[in-house]
């Protein structure tokens, strides 16, 4: 009799695994099924995004920048030069060039991208640290990041921009 009970007993906790190993299965599905739906909503979300004109963008643009302080300005249009330059856009990046320094300094704009990349590797960041105001130029002092490199072998360097209005700018630097 105790052997009867005994196996009952493990065929009880048998069943009752088995039972939990399929509801724990189900519920994982239903997970999986609503982290589509997510992945959905966001992949709607781009899709409107990218619809937008790109007037519309523009706009909006303006708007977030006409809210923002002067120095938040500044270290914006710096970000977005940047942002140009890590995404390898480097028609963009040098067109934001103040005119007599590209050809002072950067006459072609393979001249422009080979000094990019060698000073803004990927691995680049920024630490925004002074800026100064002389009517239309800002001059904005930044410190150059290579997190492959050492901790103590940051460069400093000076990035001048000159705001004519909300998102026109143009922009120059200190070589180094």
């Amino acid at each position: 009799m105790k052997k009867t009970s005994f196996y009952i007993l493990i065929g009880l906790i048998v069943i009752t695994t088995i039972v939990n190993l399929i509801l724990f299965s189900k519920i994982m599905q239903k997970e999986n099924k609503s982290n589509r739906n997510v992945t959905s909503a966001d992949t709607v979300q781009e899709n409107i995004e990218e619809s937008k004109s790109e007037e519309e963008l523009a706009k909006e643009e303006l708007e977030k920048l006409q809210k923002m302080t002067e120095r938040d300005r500044m270290e914006y249009y710096f970000s977005k030069f940047i942002k140009y330059i890590k995404n390898e856009k480097y028609t963009e990046a040098y067109n934001l060039l103040y005119p007599e320094f590209r050809e002072k300094y950067f006459k072609t704009q393979e001249e422009f991208r080979d000094y990019a990349k060698k000073t803004y590797p990927r691995s680049t960041g920024f630490s925004y640290n002074d800026i100064e105001r002389q009517g239309s130029i800002y001059v904005l002092v930044i410190t150059v990041i290579d997190t492959n490199k050492k901790i103590g072998e940051e460069k400093s360097q000076r990035i001048v921009i000159q705001e004519n209005d909300f998102n026109d700018f143009v922009l120059s630097f200190q070589v180094i």
